[in-house]
C-alpha cells in the first residue's frame, strides 16, 4: 500500500466502502499507512509486513499470492494484477500477442488450476498526472492518467464480468505509419527517409508482432 499506485488504489478502496489488508515493506510504513486513514475504523484497514521482496519467500511473488489464496482464502472471489505495457509491447517480438514474465506465470498458474477466484489483469503505460498544456491538454499517446489506472484496478474488483481480462489502461494509440505520415507532411525534404507500411485500424497489430 505505499508504491505510487498502491498507494492510490488502497485510498479508492477505502473511500468506496472496502476493507482492506494491505502490503508494506517496515512497520514504519505500516505506522504511517494507518495513520494516513485514522478516521477510519480498525477493522477497515489492516498492514502485513513484506519485508524483502527478494528472499526466496517473496520473489515468487506472483505465484505465491495466487497460490495462498487458493489455499488459504476461499472466499475471494477476484484477483487483479498490476502487469505493465512492457508486458505487451515488445520491439523485438517476431509474434504479436505475447505476454511475459510475471503475467505470463498468473495466466498459466489460472487456466492449469481448478480455482474459486477469477484473474484480471491491468497494463498501464506512463502514469501521468492531467495535463495541462495546450499541445497535449486531450490525451497523450502511450500514457496513462494515474487516476483512470487506479479506478481500473478498483472497477475489476468490484465488476464481475471484468474476470479473465486484461485491460490495457492506455489513453489513446498511435501507430509509427501515422509518425512516419506527420513527418513527410512536415518535414517534405525528409518525405522519403521513414519505412512505409499500411495504416492499421485502432487496436491492430502488425502481422509480425510490435
Amino acid at each position: 500500500g505505499s508504491g505510487f499506485i498502491a498507494a492510490h488504489v488502497l485510498e479508492t478502496l477505502l473511500s468506496r466502502g472496502h476493507s482492506v489488508v494491505t502490503t508494506v515493506s517496515s512497520q514504519q510504513e505500516a505506522e504511517a499507512t494507518l495513520q494516513a486513514h485514522g478516521q477510519l475504523p480498525r477493522d477497515r484497514l489492516d498492514c502485513v509486513i513484506v519485508e524483502d521482496i527478494a528472499k526466496p519467500n517473496a520473489i515468487m511473488g506472483t505465484t505465491g499470492i495466487l497460490k495462498s489464496v487458493q489455499q488459504r482464502a476461499p472466499t475471494v472471489k477476484r484477483v487483479v494484477v498490476t502487469s505493465s505495457f512492457a508486458a505487451i509491447n515488445n520491439v523485438y517480438a517476431k509474434t504479436a500477442g505475447k505476454v511475459y514474465s510475471e503475467e505470463r506465470v498468473a495466466w498459466e498458474f489460472v487456466e492449469k488450476k481448478m480455482l474459486s477466484f477469477t484473474l484480471s489483469v491491468i497494463n498501464p503505460p506512463l502514469r501521468i498526472r492531467d495535463l495541462i498544456t495546450a499541445v497535449a491538454k486531450e490525451r497523450c499517446p502511450l500514457t496513462g492518467n494515474y487516476g483512470y489506472v487506479v479506478l481500473a484496478h478498483v472497477l475489476a474488483v468490484e465488476k464481475e464480468e471484468a474476470g479473465g481480462k486484461r485491460f490495457f489502461a492506455v489513453s489513446s494509440h498511435f501507430s509509427d505509419k501515422t509518425i512516419a505520415d506527420i513527418i513527410g507532411q512536415e518535414f517534405p525534404q525528409f518525405r522519403d527517409r521513414p519505412p512505409t507500411g499500411d495504416t492499421l485500424a485502432s487496436g491492430d497489430y502488425p502481422a509480425d508482432g510490435v
